[in-house]
């Protein structure tokens, strides 16, 4: 006896009949049919259009401790992505989470301090997004787009055209000292190699170009503040106005750099060099092309301090210029 003799034969007749069977059941139950051909048109047009995968303009709250130029580019890439719409700026921490948690808000994007500080330092500080998590269809896209949104805005290059000062608060161990400082533009590429003075080419590892210099003597730190403006302090360089330092006593100096224009592209550092002894004649950049008078240095070791923290917030100011376009209205 054959194994599949307890099986029925396929039967194409018997399955036509069948299938005749149905299409005449449909025919006669006209709402059967209906579902059948009404529910996958409303799921195709439901997923299709009406269900948004993509949300865009997601509430957003900023909770920034930096106010600076990267800050507000930053705020500008978000919006004109789309999928943020900055609601508010809040000033608390508190008052971010209270918002998260009425739903009034399904982000909150905090800003460290000396945000901006530090990428022109060329360090990556981190920003902190808190998202609303109950609704992850709506997020999970917006939070998947903000690294890119985030590394376009800020991967941008910096011009700086104008005057520059530098303020530091300082400490000496002797009467007097010569302060110089050198700003250089400082990149991984040969963009910014230059030969200095005394060299018939660059180094091949040396990848900075110097821009500008600025000189004070301690001893003439005293500024005539009326006769002063942004990135230019006026000092008075009088007899009367000579004021020896005293060893160990912290002192503001404003130090005015000479005026320059360069672009740091982006990937570049700024970099700020601050020594006591200049160079013989010339500067490093300009290998004797122009004559700048040096300081001597002095005959004795001098032990320098340069205070940062909240309450001696030692500071270089850059004249940035946007390079924005502006909006077609």
């Amino acid at each position: 006896m054959s194994a599949h003799a307890g099986f029925a034969k396929l039967s194409l007749s018997r399955w036509v009949g069948i299938m005749l069977k149905e299409f005449i059941q449909l025919k006669r139950d006209r709402l059967t049919f209906g579902m059948i051909i009404g529910i996958p048109v409303m799921q195709l047009i439901l997923f299709g259009f009406a269900i948004n995968s993509d949300p865009k303009q997601l509430p957003t709250a900023v909770l920034a401790a930096d106010h600076g130029l990267y800050e507000r580019t930053l705020l500008w890439a978000l919006k004109n992505s789309g999928y943020f719409r900055i609601e508010r700026e809040v000033r608390s921490e508190d008052e971010a989470e209270r918002l998260l948690a009425r739903g009034e808000v399904q982000f909150v994007v905090s800003v460290p301090e000396n945000f901006s500080r530090k990428l022109a330092r060329g360090e990556r500080p981190a920003l902190l997004v808190e998202a609303d998590a109950t609704d992850p269809s709506a997020t999970g896209n917006a939070v998947a787009a903000l690294n890119g949104i985030v590394r376009n805005a800020l991967a941008r290059d910096l011009q700086v055209v104008g005057p520059i000062s530098l303020t530091i608060y300082a400490a000496i161990d002797k009467e007097d000292t010569n302060w110089i400082v050198i700003l250089k533009d400082v990149g991984p590429d040969v963009s910014v190699q230059t030969a200095r003075e005394g060299e018939r080419s660059p180094p091949a590892d040396l990848h900075e170009r110097e821009l500008t210099r600025g000189w004070l003597k301690a001893s003439y730190r005293a500024v005539d503040e009326n006769r002063s403006r942004p990135g230019a302090p006026f000092h008075k360089l009088a007899q009367s106005s000579i004021e020896p330092v005293k060893p160990g006593e912290v002192y503001e100096y404003k130090i005015q750099i000479l005026a320059t224009a360069n672009l740091f592209k982006a990937g570049h550092r700024i970099c700020l060099d601050i020594t006591s002894m200049d160079v013989p004649t010339g500067t490093g950049a300009m290998t004797n092309v122009e004559y700048i008078p040096y300081h001597i240095c002095r005959s004795e070791t001098v032990t320098h301090q340069v205070y940062h923290d909240a309450q001696r917030p030692s500071h270089l100011s850059l004249p940035v210029i946007s390079n924005r376009q502006p909006s077609a209205s």
